[in-house]
Formats: structure tokens, sequence, C-alpha cells
């Protein structure tokens, strides 16, 4: 019952007459009858039971999954401040956010907060390499570049994913602009960012719809005072050069809200307001709209690689992308998926645990595909692969992937390293090789080794191996070490045994035998006899 009112957020006051009106509604339970708890019970069965428990279990998972990191402040009916700590992550088939800790912050500085933070991965023994992003707001302490809590984390994690939260920067943005506006006509024009601000707060996965949503919020703006013919050639890269009078509409076609140029156009025609009036309250309007998209272009990257790779995996883009290569890309892009919305990890996985006729998963490449990516944060698409295949029937055979690209290939194996703190991921990644390569690869590793028992700087990338600055293939070792070899062999054979200066040179058997023979041409025959 305890936890009952924890999953469902009610207040642990009802425990206080709930019990004692299930007793009056089911008299003949036993069970019922038995039930004694109340409020401050229940509190210590949460705190003392509950919580170690499933505290436990999260940090289990959080030591063999990649996860990220969602930190926000709060203070509670007190004046005491305290930092929540979530983590989100991919298990069974969907996304799970449960809160690791709850601190109380004592000190607010980013030193502080982190050093908590790091405090309690460090107790549990959760490696760095399992986080992959960390999201908070845009205040300097959290997303400061140089010493905010996300500059610390990238010293000890320099893999991860920052992203600041997009409702505090659109809030942020909107203040700025309505600086421009009297604060009467405030709650009329910002309708729009609102719409999208409480669209990105509800509950589900918006990060695949995030860039696509941003970038229509921003062209709408736009056109709201720029030519139209002008946004839609431009890329949005480029789009603070629109920011120029010559790329404006005339200061009477701009975009007030539909009632607003209706009231407009009635004022006019009644001449209760002057023309004077009229253009000073456009260009209050003009002034707003160039003040936040200014503000929208410095605080959202839309080249961010992860937005644009996230936008493949939104329904929406899968029943479009009939073009991709992949065979399961193609068969999902066939499906009814009209009946999925855009919650991104009820749609993987909805999509990934599909079965056929047979009973059999519909989708298993693709799954290893989408499971890899999440795992070890790639920005590889099935678009990028020309086939997928499994060796032999059973679970634990292994999957070949081709790439399309060489470069998509070395980043995958850029990013392997990444699975050996990951223990138990059932994954394992390696290079597929003909039999010449590998014979090649034995060479290079061997000198890898001695190279480096040697103190030299050696690094090893695909089939050639850098030692000291200079690049050298396999077959370049070896015609190396048979130079090397050559040489020794016309040393030893100029060695004798010799006196110099009162020091003994010994000769090896091998090379006395030959001087033997050298001196006794009989000897060198009957030995060539015998």
């Amino acid at each position: 019952m305890a936890a009952f009112m924890c999953i469902h957020n009610l207040p642990f006051l009802l425990l206080d007459y709930l019990p004692s009106f299930q007793k009056s509604i089911y008299p003949d339970s036993e069970i019922c009858q038995e039930v004694k708890i109340k409020r401050k019970k229940a509190t210590q069965l949460v705190v003392r039971v509950l919580a170690p428990y499933f505290q436990k279990e999260l940090i289990q998972d959080l030591k063999t999954m990649a996860f990220s990191v969602i930190i926000d402040e709060m203070t509670d009916i007190s004046i005491e401040k305290s930092s929540i700590i979530i983590v989100r992550y991919w298990k069974n088939g969907s996304v799970k956010e449960r809160i690791l800790d709850l601190i109380k912050v004592e000190d607010t500085t980013s030193e502080a907060i982190f050093t908590s933070l790091k405090k309690i991965f460090d107790e549990h023994k959760i490696p760095y390499t399992n986080i992959i992003a960390f999201a908070s707001d845009g205040a300097s302490t959290m997303m400061g570049r140089i010493s905010g809590v996300q500059a610390r984390f990238r010293e000890i994690a320099p893999h991860i994913y920052v992203q600041v939260c997009l409702c505090h920067a659109l809030h942020l943005c909107s203040s700025a602009a309505t600086r421009r506006l009297p604060d009467v006509v405030e709650q009329f024009i910002l309708d729009l960012i609102v719409k999208v601000n409480l669209e990105l707060q509800s509950g589900s996965s918006k990060f695949p719809i995030l860039l696509e949503r941003l970038t229509t919020l921003y062209k709408v703006i736009l056109k709201n005072y720029v030519k139209h013919e002008i946004v839609n050639k431009e890329q949005l890269i480029h789009v603070n050069q629109l920011n120029h009078s010559r790329n404006y509409v005339d200061l009477n076609q701009i975009y007030c809200g539909a009632k607003t140029e209706v009231f407009i156009i009635a004022e006019s025609q009644k001449g209760s307001h002057n023309k004077q009036d009229i253009e000073n309250f456009q260009k209050h309007i003009l002034a707003f709209y160039i003040e936040i998209t200014s503000q929208i272009s410095s605080r959202f990257d839309f080249k961010d690689k992860y937005l644009i790779f996230a936008a493949n995996f939104a329904p929406a883009a899968v029943q479009c992308d009939i073009e991709a290569v992949n065979t399961e890309w193609q068969l999902l892009g066939e499906q009814n998926l009209s009946s999925f919305n855009n919650d991104v990890a009820e749609f993987w996985g909805s999509v990934l645990n599909m079965k056929n006729a047979l009973n059999e998963r519909m989708f298993p490449n693709l799954a290893k595909v989408v499971e890899l990516n999440e795992l070890l944060s790639l920005n590889i698409k099935p678009s990028d692969i020309n086939n997928i295949y499994r060796l032999g029937k059973g679970k634990s055979s292994p999957v070949l992937i081709e790439f399309i690209s060489y470069l998509k290939k070395s980043e995958l194996f850029k990013n392997a390293d990444k699975l050996r703190g990951l223990k138990d991921t059932g994954y394992a990644i390696s290079n597929d090789l003909c039999e010449e390569d590998r014979n090649e690869l034995k060479i290079l590793r061997q000198h890898f080794k001695k190279d480096k028992e040697e103190n030299k700087q050696v690094k090893l990338t695909g089939l050639k191996l850098q030692i000291d600055g200079k690049i050298y293939t396999a077959e370049d070792l070896h015609q190396t070490d048979s130079d090397s070899n050559t040489s020794d062999t016309e040393a030893t054979e100029k060695s004798e045994d010799s006196t110099l200066d009162g020091h003994k040179t010994t000769v090896p058997k091998e090379n006395r035998k030959k001087k033997e023979e050298k001196q006794n041409p009989q000897s060198t025959k009957l030995g060539n006899v015998a």
C-alpha cells in the first residue's frame, strides 16, 4: 500500500483514513481486517525498506548499462535546497527514468554540486564510461563552459553529450525579447512560444522531434518579418545574415496577428489613431521579432549532429525513409505506423518487439543496430549499412555488418572500447579480416608489443603501425627485419677467435667450423663426401 502511494503520487495522509475505510467495505476479508498502516509507518517503510531495495537494483543496472544524468535543483517547504539526480536508460524494450538520489545542497557552487554528484558514483562504483549524456537547466552554475558542472563532468567523461533544458532556454529567449515590448502586450504575443514550451514539457521523450520543432518555430517567427522567398531558400546555419533591413518586409506588412491587423485597419478607417502611432507600434513588434530570433540562434545549435541523428528515429522519419538500403528498414517503412505518436521510446520499444506469423521477431538485426547506437552513442543509421546477416541460426551466432562507408566503420571501432566498461552486455565487436590481413595484423601486434616495451611512441591503426611518428606496414617491418638479420649474419661471419688489447673475442661454433674449412680445403671436401 505504501508503494501504491508512491507510484500514483498520492499523499501519505490518505493512509490515516484509507485502511479503516477498506475494513468497512470488506468486513468479510480477514486480510483487510489485519492491515494496520498509517502515514508514519508508510513513511518508514518507504525510506528504510523500499528505497534501499530499489536503489540497489538501480545501481546494478547502471553498472552494466549506458545512461543519461539529469540534475535539477529544488527547494522544499522549508528553506533547505536539494538537488535531485535522475538517470534515464534503456531496459527491456523501454526507457526507464529513475531517481538515483536526492542530496541536500549547503553550498550551491558548481564545485560543491559536482563533488556531491561524483561522490555518489564513486561510492556505488558506477563507471563513468557508462554515462553518455548530461542535462540540466541553463544556469551558469550548471552549464558554465569553464567551471560549470558540465565542464567538470567532461573532465571525467569527455565523451558525454550535454543538453541544456530547452524550456529554460526558450524562457530566457522570451524574457529578453519581451523587454522590447510594453508590458501590457506581452501575454498576447507569446502564444507560439508557450505552445512549443508546453509540448517540450510533456512526460514522453521529444528528443527525436526536437530539431524539427525548433526549426519550425524559428522559421515561423522569421516569416513574420522577413521576406518569405529569402527564408525558404536560406539554410538555417546562415540565418543570422537575414537580420538586415534589406531582407525585411515593409513595415505595414509585418505580421502582428489576425485580430491585431483587423483592429489596426478598423481604427485607421475611423481615424482614431494617426499613422505615426501605428508605425511606432509596428516598430516595437519588429524589434521583438529581431530580438527573439537572435536569442534563439545564439542559444540553439541547429547543426548539432546528435539532434540531426535523433531525427532519424522519429516515427514520421521512418515512414518516409523507403530509400534506405537495409532490408529491415525498408520492411519497417511498409508497416502501418499511423497509430504511433512522437513518443520515440514507445515507438521503438513496440517496433523491436514486433513478431511475424511464426512468432519470430520481425526486426532482430535492426534491433542490434538500434541497441548498439544507443550503447555506444554512435552517429550511424541504417542507410549507412549495405548489408546485415547472421552466421548461423542460433541467437548467439555472430552478426556481420557491411558498411557503405569506411568512415562509419572506423567510427564504430573508435567507440568500441566503451564496451569494455559495460559488463554482461552480450556484445563484442571485431573486424572481419581475410587470412592475409590477419597475418599482417599479427606481425604488427608483435612489433607493437616489442616497441612499447622499449618505451617507444607506438600506435596501431588498422593495418598500419606508427612508431615515433613514422608509419609502417607489415611489409615494411618484414623488410626491416630481413635487412637486420642479413646484417647480423654478415657481422657474425666476419668474427673470429682473436686477442685484441689483451681481450679474447669468442667466435661462434658455426663460424669457427667455417673458418677451419677455409684453412683446410681437404677437410671441406671430405666433409662434403661424408
